[in-house]
């Protein structure tokens, strides 16, 4: 039992310093930009030893998706936790992102920059990308309202691609608030395909 009870002190201690390691990279490629960015640098203002480092994320790539997939995986588990509607999903992610602090707003502008720049960071999102709709898939599946699978296909990916072209439209217009554009992607999605 004290062996167990280590072993999850251990764990609990290594994803706090992932967690941590993961909010100072994100503000480090904030400040730098993701190709200026060293592993070094992420090392010395976590406060770890770059090995550790190196043990924790093998690649700067790697703190990169991570981050990325914590913000996405946030926004998934507040939206997909309980059993409600898949038209909930459309509205309660609208609310989460309406809701984004500027804190919030401000590393997921940096995210996108820094994924926007390396073309290795966006094939591996793409396949996480992929992932989440079979999960937003597995979860829809337990709905008695989604008959046709087909249909249930076609939602999540609508869902994804609202998302997707959110990430392009801030591409070709710096200026503007990529969350703002996902939510609005979103509702249109929801009126003309989803609300019945």
């Amino acid at each position: 039992m004290n062996k167990q009870k280590e072993i999850s002190v251990h764990t609990q201690r290594k994803m706090e310093t992932k967690k941590k390691v993961l909010s100072v990279a994100l503000e480090i490629f904030k400040e730098k930009g993701y190709a200026q960015t060293t592993m070094d640098s992420i090392a010395e203002r976590s406060g770890i030893s770059r090995r550790t480092l190196f043990r924790l994320f093998p690649k700067k790539e790697d703190l990169l998706i991570q981050s990325g997939e914590e913000m996405i995986s946030k926004l998934l588990r507040t939206t997909l936790e309980d059993a409600a509607p898949l038209p909930n999903l459309f509205n309660r992610v609208r609310e989460i992102l309406a809701r984004a602090s500027a804190e919030e707003r401000e590393a997921y502008v940096a995210w996108l920059k820094a994924m926007h720049d390396e073309s290795d960071v966006r094939s591996a999102m793409m396949v996480k990308l992929m992932d989440i709709i079979q999960l937003i898939i597995n979860k829809a599946k337990q709905l008695p309202e989604i008959k046709d699978e087909q249909e249930l296909w076609a939602v999540a990916g609508a869902f994804m691609g609202g998302v997707v072209a959110g990430w392009a439209q801030h591409e070709q217009e710096l200026t503007i608030d990529p969350l703002n554009v996902i939510a609005q992607n979103l509702e249109i999605i929801y009126k003309k395909f989803v609300q019945v």
